[in-house]
């Protein structure tokens, strides 16, 4: 049995809570795996800032989820860093999803933004993120087993 979490932890308050849930409802001899978002070194407070206004959730450092998963109780536990190459990022998402699906979910959005103005104004958000917290900005992979 496995449970999986993708980046929906850091919109979470209680991060160390909702670990304890996740072990809990796995089996035992199953896994559990989070793949998250992490600053991979501390940015300055006022970039923090600038994108916990653009995006909303709290990304906490790749410490604080080493600690929270070490606290976790799992056995055999792994953690990967990888830093986020915004590039790479695209390109295999465009290959993973094909560009057919890519240009009507594309078509969805621009139907989204222009009829709904909290769609909109949470896009517009997003472009408020400075690139250069690329930089600091990564993914954690945790896997651990109950």
């Amino acid at each position: 049995m496995v449970g999986v979490d993708i980046s929906v932890l850091i919109f979470v308050e209680d991060q160390a809570r909702a670990i304890r849930e996740c072990v809990r409802v796995t089996k035992p001899g199953g896994y559990v795996g989070l793949n998250e978002g992490v600053w991979i070194k501390q940015p300055p407070p006022e970039m923090v800032a600038q994108v916990k206004d653009a995006l909303g959730p709290f990304i906490p450092t790749i410490e604080t989820w080493q600690a929270l998963w070490e606290a976790s109780g799992l056995q055999e536990r792994v953690v990967k860093v990888c830093q986020v190459d915004a590039r790479t990022e695209v390109k295999s998402r465009i290959q993973w999803i094909g560009w057919r699906w890519l240009l009507r979910a594309w078509g969805r959005g621009l139907r989204l933004y222009i009829t709904n103005p909290a769609i909109r104004q949470s896009i517009k958000g997003m472009f408020d993120v400075p690139p250069e917290a690329f930089q600091y900005a990564g993914y954690g992979l945790f896997v651990g087993k109950k």
